[in-house]
Protein backbone atom coordinates (compact mmCIF):
# COMPACT_ATOMS: atom_id res chain seq x y z
CA UNK A 1 0.00 0.00 0.00
CA UNK A 2 2.95 2.56 0.89
CA UNK A 3 3.58 2.62 -3.19
CA UNK A 4 0.02 3.48 -3.80
CA UNK A 5 0.21 6.16 -1.34
CA UNK A 6 3.62 7.53 -2.86
CA UNK A 7 1.74 7.54 -6.26
CA UNK A 8 4.72 4.77 -7.15
CA UNK A 9 2.74 3.21 -9.41
CA UNK A 10 2.51 5.84 -12.12
CA UNK A 11 5.51 5.58 -13.65
CA UNK A 12 7.20 2.66 -12.18
CA UNK A 13 6.09 0.18 -14.71
CA UNK A 14 6.71 2.44 -17.38
CA UNK A 15 10.31 2.68 -16.09
CA UNK A 16 10.55 -1.13 -15.95
CA UNK A 17 9.20 -1.50 -19.43
CA UNK A 18 11.78 1.26 -20.63
CA UNK A 19 14.41 -1.22 -19.43
CA UNK A 20 13.45 -4.47 -20.66
CA UNK A 21 12.92 -2.85 -24.27
CA UNK A 22 16.43 -1.39 -23.77
CA UNK A 23 17.89 -4.50 -22.67
CA UNK A 24 16.22 -6.55 -25.75
CA UNK A 25 17.36 -4.12 -28.23
CA UNK A 26 21.24 -4.89 -26.42
CA UNK A 27 20.70 -8.77 -26.65
CA UNK A 28 19.61 -8.81 -30.15
CA UNK A 29 22.50 -6.53 -31.13
CA UNK A 30 24.80 -8.44 -29.03
CA UNK A 31 23.46 -11.50 -31.25
CA UNK A 32 24.37 -10.12 -34.46
CA UNK A 33 27.44 -10.75 -35.62
CA UNK A 34 29.46 -7.44 -36.36
CA UNK A 35 33.24 -6.73 -36.47
CA UNK A 36 34.97 -3.90 -34.52
CA UNK A 37 34.84 -1.58 -37.74
CA UNK A 38 31.03 -2.28 -38.43
CA UNK A 39 28.10 0.72 -37.72
CA UNK A 40 26.28 -1.51 -35.54
CA UNK A 41 29.03 -2.20 -33.57
CA UNK A 42 29.39 1.09 -32.78
CA UNK A 43 25.62 1.27 -32.01
CA UNK A 44 26.08 -1.89 -29.77
CA UNK A 45 28.03 -0.02 -27.48
CA UNK A 46 25.64 2.68 -27.36
CA UNK A 47 23.30 1.05 -26.84
CA UNK A 48 24.88 -0.91 -24.04
CA UNK A 49 26.63 1.91 -21.83
CA UNK A 50 23.00 3.68 -22.06
CA UNK A 51 21.02 0.52 -21.04
CA UNK A 52 23.43 -0.07 -17.64
CA UNK A 53 22.93 3.93 -16.84
CA UNK A 54 19.16 3.54 -17.53
CA UNK A 55 19.37 0.64 -15.08
CA UNK A 56 21.49 2.16 -12.48
CA UNK A 57 19.64 5.40 -12.29
CA UNK A 58 16.03 3.87 -12.20
CA UNK A 59 16.66 1.10 -9.75
CA UNK A 60 17.81 3.46 -7.98
CA UNK A 61 15.09 5.54 -7.95
CA UNK A 62 13.06 2.33 -7.37
CA UNK A 63 15.32 1.50 -4.30
CA UNK A 64 14.47 4.59 -2.88
CA UNK A 65 10.66 4.02 -3.37
CA UNK A 66 10.99 0.72 -1.61
CA UNK A 67 12.24 2.45 1.37
CA UNK A 68 9.28 5.08 1.43
CA UNK A 69 6.92 2.88 0.99
CA UNK A 70 8.60 0.82 4.00
CA UNK A 71 8.67 4.16 5.98
CA UNK A 72 4.31 4.00 5.24
CA UNK A 73 4.16 0.48 6.23
CA UNK A 74 6.04 2.06 9.78
CA UNK A 75 3.53 4.91 9.89
CA UNK A 76 0.44 3.35 9.71
CA UNK A 77 1.42 -0.56 11.88
CA UNK A 78 4.60 0.87 13.89
CA UNK A 79 8.05 -0.01 12.95
CA UNK A 80 8.42 -3.32 14.62
CA UNK A 81 5.27 -4.67 12.63
CA UNK A 82 6.90 -3.51 9.37
CA UNK A 83 10.52 -5.56 10.40
CA UNK A 84 8.50 -8.68 11.52
CA UNK A 85 6.39 -8.55 7.84
CA UNK A 86 9.53 -8.63 6.22
CA UNK A 87 11.52 -11.00 8.25
CA UNK A 88 7.65 -13.65 7.25
CA UNK A 89 8.24 -12.56 3.53
CA UNK A 90 12.09 -13.25 3.71
CA UNK A 91 11.64 -17.13 5.68
CA UNK A 92 8.06 -17.61 3.48
CA UNK A 93 10.32 -17.12 0.04
CA UNK A 94 13.18 -19.24 1.32
CA UNK A 95 10.97 -22.03 1.55
CA UNK A 96 9.01 -21.13 -1.45
CA UNK A 97 12.69 -21.20 -3.29
CA UNK A 98 13.62 -24.64 -1.97
CA UNK A 99 9.90 -25.68 -2.28
CA UNK A 100 10.65 -24.46 -6.36
CA UNK A 101 14.30 -25.83 -6.58
CA UNK A 102 13.69 -29.37 -4.54
CA UNK A 103 10.09 -30.58 -5.41
CA UNK A 104 8.26 -29.09 -7.88
CA UNK A 105 10.77 -28.29 -10.60
CA UNK A 106 11.87 -31.80 -10.20
CA UNK A 107 8.72 -33.41 -10.29
CA UNK A 108 7.71 -31.39 -13.62
CA UNK A 109 11.45 -32.74 -15.58
CA UNK A 110 10.01 -36.36 -14.19
CA UNK A 111 7.00 -35.75 -16.07
CA UNK A 112 4.47 -35.19 -13.24
CA UNK A 113 3.30 -32.13 -11.59
CA UNK A 114 0.95 -31.52 -8.49
CA UNK A 115 -2.82 -30.58 -9.24
CA UNK A 116 -2.79 -27.82 -6.70
CA UNK A 117 1.05 -26.94 -6.33
CA UNK A 118 0.34 -24.31 -3.80
CA UNK A 119 -1.82 -26.83 -1.60
CA UNK A 120 1.25 -28.70 -1.62
CA UNK A 121 3.41 -25.70 -0.52
CA UNK A 122 0.93 -25.21 2.65
CA UNK A 123 1.47 -28.14 3.18
CA UNK A 124 5.28 -27.87 2.93
CA UNK A 125 5.26 -25.36 5.62
CA UNK A 126 2.77 -27.10 7.79
CA UNK A 127 5.71 -29.76 8.43
CA UNK A 128 8.40 -27.10 9.13
CA UNK A 129 6.71 -25.21 11.64
CA UNK A 130 9.04 -25.15 13.72
CA UNK A 131 12.12 -23.99 11.52
CA UNK A 132 9.98 -21.20 9.52
CA UNK A 133 9.01 -19.66 12.93
CA UNK A 134 13.01 -19.82 13.52
CA UNK A 135 13.62 -17.63 10.35
CA UNK A 136 10.82 -15.23 11.07
CA UNK A 137 12.24 -14.55 14.35
CA UNK A 138 15.91 -13.51 13.10
CA UNK A 139 17.39 -11.42 10.45
CA UNK A 140 17.82 -12.67 7.19
CA UNK A 141 21.10 -13.86 6.01
CA UNK A 142 23.31 -10.62 4.41
CA UNK A 143 22.82 -10.79 0.49
CA UNK A 144 25.20 -9.49 -1.98
CA UNK A 145 24.05 -6.28 -3.29
CA UNK A 146 23.08 -6.13 -7.22
CA UNK A 147 23.62 -2.08 -8.14
CA UNK A 148 20.82 -3.51 -10.69
CA UNK A 149 18.58 -4.54 -7.81
CA UNK A 150 14.96 -2.52 -7.48
CA UNK A 151 14.34 -3.92 -3.97
CA UNK A 152 17.14 -2.94 -1.23
CA UNK A 153 18.98 -5.83 0.28
CA UNK A 154 16.63 -6.95 3.61
CA UNK A 155 19.32 -5.61 6.09
CA UNK A 156 19.40 -2.50 4.87
CA UNK A 157 15.52 -2.06 5.18
CA UNK A 158 15.54 -3.77 8.19
CA UNK A 159 18.56 -1.35 9.38
CA UNK A 160 16.08 1.68 8.61
CA UNK A 161 13.20 0.24 10.06
CA UNK A 162 14.96 -0.06 13.01
CA UNK A 163 16.33 3.27 13.34
CA UNK A 164 12.63 4.83 13.18
CA UNK A 165 11.67 2.84 15.93
CA UNK A 166 14.98 4.31 17.74
CA UNK A 167 13.73 7.74 16.72
CA UNK A 168 10.00 7.02 18.58
CA UNK A 169 6.24 6.36 17.47
CA UNK A 170 4.86 7.82 14.60
CA UNK A 171 1.26 8.10 14.38
CA UNK A 172 -0.06 7.66 10.89
CA UNK A 173 -1.61 10.76 9.49
CA UNK A 174 -5.63 11.22 9.43
CA UNK A 175 -8.03 13.78 8.92
CA UNK A 176 -7.86 15.05 12.29
CA UNK A 177 -4.52 16.99 11.83
CA UNK A 178 -6.28 18.53 8.91
CA UNK A 179 -7.16 22.14 9.04
CA UNK A 180 -10.58 23.81 8.23
CA UNK A 181 -10.53 23.63 3.88
CA UNK A 182 -7.39 20.93 3.42
CA UNK A 183 -7.92 17.38 2.19
CA UNK A 184 -6.42 14.30 2.67
CA UNK A 185 -6.05 11.95 -0.17
CA UNK A 186 -6.23 8.08 0.15
CA UNK A 187 -6.41 5.51 -3.00
CA UNK A 188 -9.99 5.44 -3.50
CA UNK A 189 -11.17 7.99 -0.95
CA UNK A 190 -11.13 11.55 -0.27
CA UNK A 191 -11.57 12.78 3.45
CA UNK A 192 -12.03 16.30 4.09
CA UNK A 193 -12.03 18.36 6.92
CA UNK A 194 -15.09 20.95 6.68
Amino acid sequence: MGHYLGWHTRVGSVVYRGYLALDRIRCNLNDADTHPQSPVWLFQLLIGGYTRLYAHVSFAVRRRQEFEADAVAARIAGPEAAARALRSLAAVDAHWQDFLRNYLVRTAVSGYAPEDPLAMFVAMLAGRRPVLDRLKAADPEAEKHDPYASHPSMADRLARLGDMRLEGPARPRDSTDLKAGQTLVVPNAILACR
